[in-house]
């Protein structure tokens, strides 16, 4: 079960990021990052792939023209990353140019591009603000399967959404074939932080998530190893 947990290495150091993947990557899916590339350079790709042998997830969420798009996918996948993410939000011109433009290079679904649906920091009342103004008071469900159906007409391997919507995507006929990860995920009683649409691990998976992550809740913990485990325990009954 722990293979379809992400380790988010968000707001660590190099020197935590590396400690907690040797000791935590062997049991994850992937470590995710985003920081830590700007901080740290390309280098660290490969260094933590190779520290806790584990995929690494380069969070990134590009969104630019698709030119300039598949330029950065190239740059950040040519330091061995397993994952880039990109923007739904891009469209998909944008999309179909990652995609085209890693498979091209790399050979087919060699390096998996997931498209980010709606940043799960988004509420009601975010979404209403931003979306609302064009009269059609779209909900998140609404935004997110749109944009899921748009990242498979561009060809991602993977569509990432909050666990409100993942049971809505995974029931989808449009959207088989692709998986879902589901960040947002938190334990009865954890710290929510600045996520809104949440849900937790358990009922993100029982929903049809492929891969959850889990982020601060472990890595801001006392003991990440025992928070990590702890949610080992939670997810253990399902198949």
């Amino acid at each position: 079960m722990t293979s379809r947990m992400c380790l988010a290495l968000d707001c660590l150091s190099a020197a935590q990021a590396y400690r907690l993947t040797r000791t935590l990557g062997p049991q994850c899916y992937a470590v995710k990052i985003r920081g830590l590339l700007y901080s740290q350079g390309g280098r660290i790709i490969g260094g933590l792939s190779n520290a806790g042998r584990t995929k690494v997830f380069v969070d990134v969420k590009i969104h630019d023209i698709p030119e300039a798009a598949a330029e950065n996918a190239m740059e950040i996948a040519c330091h061995g990353a397993h994952i880039i993410s990109v923007h739904a939000g891009g469209g998909i011109p944008m999309m179909k140019a990652v995609v085209n433009r890693l498979n091209k290079s790399f050979g087919p679904a060699a390096v998996s591009v997931w498209a980010v649906t709606l940043l799960t920091s988004l509420g009601p009342t975010e979404i209403e603000r931003d979306f609302g103004k064009y009269g059609k008071n779209p909900t998140a469900k609404q935004i997110v399967l749109n944009r899921a159906l748009m990242a498979k007409e561009a060809g991602v391997q993977g569509v990432v959404s909050s666990p409100q919507e993942v049971r809505m995507l995974s029931k989808h006929p449009g959207l088989k074939g692709l998986d879902f990860i589901t960040p947002g995920v938190r334990s009865v009683g954890a710290n929510v932080g600045d996520q809104k649409r949440i849900g937790t691990p358990k009922q993100a998976l029982d929903d049809g998530a492929s891969l959850i992550v889990v982020g601060s809740q472990v890595t801001e913990a006392e003991d990440p190893i025992e928070a990590f485990n702890a949610i080992v325990e939670e997810i253990a009954e399902i198949s």
